[in-house]
């Protein structure tokens, strides 16, 4: 192998991410509480923030009028998630939850999902936002073993009818796996279960 960068950290990077803005994109390294710019490997890694307890990051890209955005939660749920433009990184505005609880972030349906650490909740945004104020939704209702939420991501599969359906899944600590589909979890008559499974 060839190093592409030294981040003068000591610790191992355990987070590579993208932010991806059209025809440019950057590479993100969290390491040692430290997120990093070391998309040029001939200078110095570039620091964008300090002070972080975990190096394991949950992210996406995501974009609106304003612009591209990587999106970012850390796992351990102990941190405040973040936002960067290409340019500066700054903490997300979310209303709702406790900001320090959030432990992960996905995209379903033009919508930014959180997790909040230890519970079986999601908080989602409006369609077309990624921070601001969020709507809770308790999965713990249809939890019959109890648990938190270990993941959370979407499929896409074919409906048998020649199309496909996008489906948002919830995978808990205790094995069971819940799907459903809908653009709006608010609108009972659009979102609803399609399955539930023990795995």
């Amino acid at each position: 192998y060839t190093e592409h960068i030294d981040t003068g950290e000591t610790d191992p990077v355990k987070t590579l991410m993208e932010w991806s803005g059209g025809s440019d994109s950057q590479l993100i390294a969290a390491v040692g509480g430290a997120i990093y710019d070391v998309s040029d490997g001939t200078i110095p890694a570039i620091s964008l923030a300090t002070g972080y307890t975990s190096d394991i990051w949950s992210f996406t890209n995501y974009s609106t009028a304003g612009g591209q955005y990587l999106l970012a939660a850390n796992s351990s749920g102990s941190d405040t998630p973040w936002v960067y433009d290409g340019i500066t990184l700054s903490a997300l505005v979310l209303v709702g939850p406790t900001i320090t609880n959030i432990s992960q972030v996905s995209i379903y349906q033009q919508r930014v999902f959180y997790v909040e650490k230890n519970t079986l909740s999601v908080w989602y945004t409006a369609a077309g936002a990624f921070q601001g104020a969020l709507t809770e939704f308790d999965f713990g209702p249809f939890c019959t073993r109890g648990g938190e939420i270990a993941a959370i991501t979407t499929w896409t599969r074919d409906n048998g009818f020649g199309g496909v359906d996008d489906l948002f899944v919830v995978a808990t600590t205790k094995g069971e796996v819940l799907v459903y589909q809908g653009p709006n979890p608010s609108v009972a008559t659009t979102w609803s279960m399609q399955g539930r499974f023990v795995v």
